[in-house]
């Protein structure tokens, strides 16, 4: 899992794995920026291998905070991803956020 940071863009590459064990790694990633300056949040997860609950909640949290802060969020997934966001029925809380 990479965070890079530039210019008010943060960019997360989840690569092969966000599970709950992956959870703690992006949040301590998180946590080693300055949140409060970042505009936009990109999400890449279309190489992801293992999802699972935890991985989608940290997704939400990660949403949710950007939509209280009036800060833009993408995020892209592949079909495992799509699945298990359809299953819990949160497609309609992520639609415009998917590309």
């Amino acid at each position: 899992m990479k965070v890079f940071t530039d210019e008010g863009q943060c960019f997360i590459d989840l690569e092969h794995s966000l599970t709950i064990k992956d959870v703690s790694t992006l949040l301590i990633k998180l946590s080693a920026t300055n949140i409060k300056e970042i505009n936009e949040f990109f999400i890449h997860g279309m190489d992801l291998k293992e999802f699972d609950t935890a991985g989608l909640q940290i997704l939400i949290a990660i949403k949710k905070y950007a939509d209280k802060n009036n800060k833009e969020f993408q995020m892209s997934v592949g079909k495992k991803e799509t699945e298990l966001i359809k299953f819990y029925e949160m497609d309609e809380y992520f639609k415009g956020a998917i590309v």
